[in-house]
């Protein structure tokens, strides 16, 4: 884990930790903070900047980062820029349609790509995964992943899903995947381009390749207006990973 030491926002950059690799100069990338919106700091800056002594990646493309609110029960999801420039220094952009609301979080689980560096380009495959559903339902999924020793890339989409009567969540085992873990990803079941907030989402973790996505008390009927995705970068916690080939 790192963090960085200094921001420009007003959060104490002791409070902020995330989870990377640099893997032939692509930085993976996870983790969150909340931003008070009514802090002077964070009204001064015209750009959010987080810097760090530990990664030496230079100046990046431009991601995409997921950007929360869950202020009072709520589960809106939309996106904005993040790039590394100077370096060291993480910038994301502010959202100002979330500003009223005095805070909101940016989740970063994303890779970033130095600008101006050119090398050998190795190709992999993505693979799809047949999961076991223990509990509740997923119907018409699609699961594919793309992965390192390092870091692995997991985007899902699914038709619909459905949660037991009784249940609170959704159990999946994702094979092959069994040392991925993940605290928090966001499962998005709304796709909105006129909310002033953005879309909806289930808070989702994966252990050890089990994916459970939460109701977490929402209510209403979700069911399959939308595709329901999520994808991330993730970066890996160990260096030594099984080898599942043989294993679906």
């Amino acid at each position: 884990m790192i963090s960085p030491i200094q921001t420009n926002f007003g959060v104490n950059p002791s409070d902020i930790s995330f989870k990377c690799f640099l893997d032939s100069k692509i930085l993976f990338l996870n983790g969150s903070f909340t931003v008070d919106t009514t802090n002077a700091d964070y009204l001064a800056a015209g750009v959010l900047r987080l810097t760090f002594t530990d990664i030496e990646l230079g100046n990046s493309h431009e991601a995409a980062v997921y950007v929360l609110n869950t202020k009072d029960g709520a589960h809106d999801i939309t996106i904005t820029k993040a790039w590394f420039e100077d370096g060291r220094t993480l910038c994301v952009m502010p959202v100002l349609e979330y500003e009223p609301l005095g805070e909101y979080t940016i989740c970063i689980l994303s890779a970033f790509f130095p600008k101006n560096v050119a090398g050998e380009v190795s190709l992999q495959t993505a693979v799809s995964v047949t999961p076991t559903i223990n509990r509740g339902e997923l119907a018409g999924y699609d699961i594919q992943y793309v992965r390192s020793d390092r870091w692995a890339m997991l985007a899902m989409t699914a038709a619909s899903i459905t949660f037991d009567e009784t249940e609170e969540d959704i159990v999946v085992s994702l094979p092959r995947l069994q040392d991925l873990s993940l605290d928090f990803l966001p499962v998005i079941y709304t796709n909105s381009v006129s909310d002033t907030y953005g879309s909806k989402f289930y808070p989702a973790a994966i252990s050890k390749g089990v994916l459970t996505i939460s109701k977490d008390g929402i209510s209403g009927d979700t069911g399959t207006t939308f595709s329901k995705f999520v994808k991330a970068f993730i970066a890996l916690d160990q260096t030594d990973i099984p080898d599942y080939s043989d294993n679906e």
